[in-house]
């Protein structure tokens, strides 16, 4: 499921953003340039293209790729600086600089010819240095169906069915407690969601509230017991709810509160098992049995410094109750904050 369904949902999405970056009428360093970096978001395109030979064949009509008219995009990196706290202790966690891209492509209120990913947002950070995974965030909403709602003038709104694939991933922080704050993977993940757009105030403040429920299939978590080859983290299925609250203020900045909260269900043990006479390798387990529950509480402050720049600041709170069948049952919360310097292209 998660190879297959999940590995669609980024198979899809990276051919998508490859196309951002083809130009078959360029030529020398700048066609080089473009054709090495579609290659790294989407390999498998960078490949076919390399064989059919179109990587260095020159056009002077039909050579973009993509339709910004039709399909909007905007494209966003951040650079700062991230700290974890260990165990929720304010003065004692681990600072490594980050780099994050959010992505915004197409136009949800337009359903003119609706087709599959057609609209998705796309977010990914990455730890620059540090203890931290190289990959701690990817956070990716498609949109496979969708349908207006009339509705009063100036007044937005838009219901369809969503494909999600969202991950958390932390370790633990240098000469702390040993403790991992939170681990989460929403894989294979399908459900409903509304999308509303409340009329301008002043032609200032633009408002937008987003809600999704979506059933996941196949996911994992953190588990403070199971540890086989190197694996700490339980499978199971359950469902997420996710908000999205986003405020602009014309050209001076920006607010948004995000929340999520996941619940994953671990059916099938090994307890029972005598793992002495069992490889681990074929282990038919999915991990502890038990579940989980992670709420992660997300305000974000962007402050406009010059048009296409900003300087933001967040906070990501994190509160995990797990229960466990047969071991004790663990309850974490921690936090960490991000400061970092924007630019959008």
């Amino acid at each position: 499921m998660a190879t297959s369904i999940g590995g669609i949902a980024l198979g899809e999405v990276t051919n998508r953003m490859s196309l951002l970056v083809l130009d078959d009428s360029k030529r020398g360093f700048s066609r080089v340039c473009r054709e090495l970096l579609g290659t790294v978001i989407s390999p498998m395109r960078g490949l076919n293209r390399l064989i059919s030979g179109d990587m260095w064949k020159h056009k002077s009509s039909h050579y973009k790729y993509h339709d910004k008219d039709k399909d909007p995009v905007k494209f966003s990196a951040t650079i700062g600086d991230r700290y974890i706290a260990d165990d929720n202790h304010f003065f004692k966690g681990e600072n490594s600089p980050y780099l994050k891209f959010d992505v915004i492509y197409g136009n949800i209120f337009d359903n003119k010819k609706p087709q599959p990913f057609d609209y998705f947002t796309l977010k990914a950070m990455f730890n620059l240095a540090g203890n931290q995974p190289l990959i701690s965030q990817i956070n990716l909403v498609a949109k496979l169906w969708s349908t207006d709602l009339q509705s009063v003038s100036g007044h937005k709104l838009q219901l369809g069915i969503f494909q999600h694939f969202n991950y958390f991933d932390s370790e633990e922080v240098i000469d702390g407690s040993g403790k991992i704050p939170f681990k989460i993977s929403e894989a294979a993940s399908f459900g409903p969601g509304a999308i509303y757009r409340f009329p301008t105030v002043n032609n200032f403040i633009n408002l937008e509230q987003r809600t999704f429920v979506s059933a996941i299939l196949l996911g994992g978590s953190l588990t403070d017991y199971y540890n086989v080859i190197d694996r700490n983290y339980n499978m199971g299925s359950g469902f997420s709810v996710k908000s999205n609250t986003a405020m602009t203020f014309g050209k001076y900045g920006d607010f948004e509160l995000n929340l999520h909260h996941y619940r994953i269900f671990t059916w099938k043990g090994y307890e029972h098992k005598d793992l002495t006479t069992v490889d681990p390798l074929y282990l038919n387990a999915q991990g502890d049995k038990g579940n989980v529950q992670l709420t992660i509480i997300n305000p974000a402050i962007g402050i406009s410094l010059r048009p296409g720049l900003h300087i933001g600041v967040e906070a990501l709170y994190y509160l995990r109750n797990t229960h466990y069948t047969y071991r004790e049952d663990v309850s974490f919360q921690t936090f960490e904050t991000r400061l970092g310097l924007t630019y959008e292209f």
